[in-house]
């Protein structure tokens, strides 16, 4: 007996979420770049639990992503990630980005929050993978919700921190680096919450900056 050709995915409905009378539909679409394919709320199409489409509802007073199969609810809640301050004579350490989002602007170093460390962790060791220094990670400065990244929203710790060892050079995503003088900062700093540390910082020393 001739075995039957499967189908190829070529149809305009998800199989899971039209037995479940859902009214979505899809069709296939051509590659897309980078900026485009992250995911934004209306691009978060299907359930990670068990494969069914999402459909929007209000929740706790929010419109959030909801699975009509099993329950599930996509929060798209904020990402922490952490960043240091570091300052020898005067100056303050940034780092310029090698790779998008915002290619070549610089921020101070930085990174996310990884699942089984401290902030303190993080701040030391993206210090340590960005810049080729050892620090040692201080108070709190603040904490910053940034909503520029196009690949996630973040909540962003600063700390102070004062280098310990080490010579400084780039390393992992960081394209190159440099102490600045405040009226000496570079205008293409890549995300907001990064100019409002800078801002803060210096308007604590009754320095004014250009950003």
């Amino acid at each position: 007996m001739k075995k039957p050709k499967l189908p190829r995915h070529g149809w305009t409905r998800s199989p899971v979420s039209k037995i479940k009378t859902s009214q979505k539909g899809y069709r296939r679409q051509k590659r897309k770049s980078w900026q485009e394919e992250v995911l934004p709320f209306k691009q978060f199409r299907y359930c990670p639990i068990c494969s069914a489409e999402l459909v929007e509802k209000r929740f706790d007073h929010h419109r959030r992503l909801t699975c009509p199969v099993c329950g599930y609810i996509h929060y798209h809640n904020p990402v922490p990630a952490c960043a240091v301050i570091l300052e020898r004579e005067g100056k303050i350490l940034l780092c310029q980005r090698k790779y998008p989002p915002y290619a070549d602007g610089w921020t101070l170093p930085s990174g996310f929050l990884e699942s089984d460390e401290t902030p303190q962790e993080c701040a030391r060791r993206e210090a340590k993978e960005e810049t080729n220094l050892d620090i040692e990670v201080g108070e709190v400065f603040g904490v910053y919700a940034g909503g520029d990244d196009p690949r996630t929203k973040v909540t962003l710790i600063v700390f102070l921190g004062k280098i310990k060892a080490g010579e400084a050079r780039p390393g992992d995503d960081a394209k190159a680096l440099d102490f600045f003088f405040p009226q000496d900062l570079p205008g293409e700093i890549a995300f907001q919450a990064h100019r409002r540390v800078l801002k803060d910082f210096y308007s604590q020393k009754g320095i004014q900056i250009p950003l």
